[in-house]
């Protein structure tokens, strides 16, 4: 399960955002909890947001066996908190980090942002009187060989500035994943969206027409002298029904269609001045430096187009593995019966 694909497509990459803090605190919840999240009802789930106001901190709070779960939102600045588990005078934290694509090793702001989180959560445990037992980094990213050096490095030093033990891990998308599949109400809350029966059959042969379509327009990209011209732009009409149940993925539909007409551009020069080459100029030009010089500007033209293509290849890929996603798992998400 990719969840950050999966809430940005649901939600929208704002959105999902805080969803993503408040699913995390729902599932940290459960982790401390004496009565299981499974044992909550699904309106209980959707009521666990704001409940007082502190100090600009709206925190949401419930007991658990041996302590307390805080969820925290502010205004003004969190103090390095999104949640914690606290139990007497000691704090379990918890540091929300929603990605919808990229990694952490090599990004130097994503590294310096959730350093800096962490430093903050360490102040402001010391300014409340709190010992900090455990920090944990949640993020719905499969961490690959950069992540894991960068991790490991943080993990140390991050200690060694605090000349302190602390124990440091993450909640990645692989165990976040297993925790949902350990908990059907809360997967259920976030990630559900039932379609009306009669309609399930259509929007799931319209995703996998679209996704079918999209497939088509990607092989299309490796032709960069002859590119069929695009369609999948102007089909907004017909696929829309689609985006009212995957909210998230309109503006990326229409981002994704941009980029697909952008690359067709390049390529129709590309096909336009070839034409014209073997129409017009073919004898004209044979065995002269000019002959050359087209050779050498279709070359260029074909780089050009390969370049602006692999530019934009992460976020079409990206796109794509969202909707085979859903499109794979659609009696999950959609279809009541699907549980």
């Amino acid at each position: 399960m990719e969840i950050n694909y999966l809430l940005a497509g649901l939600f929208g990459e704002e959105s999902a955002r805080d969803t993503f803090e408040r699913l995390c605190a729902l599932l940290i919840l459960d982790k401390y909890s004496n009565k299981s999240i499974k044992d909550v009802s699904e309106n209980e789930l959707e009521s666990f947001k704001i409940e007082k106001d502190e100090k600009e901190l709206n925190i949401s709070s419930l007991e658990v066996n041996a302590g307390q779960v805080y969820h925290i939102q502010t205004r003004q600045g969190d103090g390095g908190l999104d949640i914690i588990y606290e139990n007497g005078d000691t704090w379990d934290i918890f540091q929300c980090k929603f990605y919808v694509e990229g990694k952490i090793g090599g990004n130097t702001s994503r590294q310096d942002s959730i350093e800096a989180s962490f430093k903050k959560a360490m102040e402001t445990a010391a300014s409340q009187g709190k010992k900090v037992r455990s920090w944990f980094l949640c993020v719905p990213l499969d961490l690959d060989i950069k992540d894991k050096d960068w991790w490991d490095t943080f993990r140390k030093t991050a200690c060694e500035n605090e000349e302190k033990e602390i124990l440091i891990k993450k909640l990645d998308n692989l165990e976040i994943s297993k925790m949902l599949k350990e908990n059907n109400n809360i997967f259920n809350a976030y990630f559900r969206k039932l379609i009306p029966d009669g309609k399930s059959l259509e929007i799931n042969m319209k995703l996998n027409e679209y996704i079918n379509n999209l497939k088509q327009e990607i092989r299309n990209l490796d032709d960069y002298y002859f590119k069929k011209p695009s369609k999948i732009y102007s089909l907004f009409e017909e696929y829309k029904e689609i985006f009212s149940y995957i909210k998230g993925l309109q503006k990326n539909f229409i981002n994704i269609s941009n980029t697909l007409r952008s690359l067709e551009t390049f390529s129709n020069s590309n096909r336009q001045r070839y034409d014209k080459y073997h129409t017009e100029e073919r004898l004209l030009i044979k065995g002269t430096e000019r002959e050359q010089i087209f050779s050498n500007n279709m070359l260029q033209m074909q780089s050009d187009l390969k370049n602006h293509y692999q530019n934009n290849k992460e976020k079409i890929d990206s796109y794509l593995n969202i909707l085979e996603e859903f499109n794979n798992n659609f009696d999950k998400f959609f279809v009541k019966s699907g549980l």
